[in-house]
């Protein structure tokens, strides 16, 4: 009887290491199918990073892309014209994050980091070129690098400039132009207790 119990208990211990087993084997299955294949996240289609490098680099600038997209690091491929960067940068920011991203940023964005150039308050320019490298990074999402831009120092009063400058170029019509003079006060390059030569700035 005490035999019969123990191979019964073995019985119903194998059951369970199969049943664990096909457990295991299925979960496997599903995320390499998950991995592999594209997937649905709010009703917007993602791809895996091959299929984004695939679909917006050409071969020549493929190891290139797959740097930037998996490191998140500035898309600066050698013999890349301007160009093709734009638009590159564009489809991989597209097929990451959607085609209606709220006001997708890109590299002709980086005129707005100009707004950070010439203060004295940043002489070294850090703003300036945190600014343009974080516009050269197609995997980072918006909020992200309006984060980093925000933060490239502890009080950025230059920020409000910046966000004014990517709604003006947004929305603007071919005959407005930003007057930095009339949206941002010129004040806020400017160093405390430095004396300025020139007219009155009100």
């Amino acid at each position: 009887m005490e035999q019969h119990g123990k191979s019964r208990e073995k019985c119903r211990s194998r059951q369970e290491h199969e049943f664990k087993y096909q457990t295991y084997i299925s979960l496997t299955q599903r995320l390499v199918v998950a991995t592999d294949e594209k997937v649905t996240t709010s009703g917007r289609e993602t791809s895996t990073q091959p299929q984004i490098v695939a679909r917006c680099c050409s071969k020549e600038y493929a190891e290139c892309c797959t740097e930037s997209v998996d490191f998140a690091k500035p898309l600066r491929c050698n013999g890349m014209m301007l160009g093709t960067r734009i638009d590159v940068t564009q489809c991989i920011q597209k097929k990451m994050y959607g085609e209606h991203h709220p006001m997708l940023l890109n590299l002709t964005d980086a005129l707005c980091c100009d707004v950070f150039a010439d203060d004295d308050n940043d002489e070294k320019g850090h703003c300036l070129t945190e600014c343009i490298t974080v516009m050269q990074i197609p995997a980072l999402r918006n909020d992200k690098k309006l984060k980093r831009i925000k933060g490239c120092r502890r009080t950025n009063q230059l920020y409000k400039c910046f966000t004014r400058c990517l709604q003006w170029l947004h929305n603007k019509t071919e005959d407005e132009v930003l007057d930095f003079e009339q949206e941002c006060s010129i004040k806020l390059k400017m160093l405390p207790g430095k004396v300025y030569i020139g007219p009155e700035i009100k």
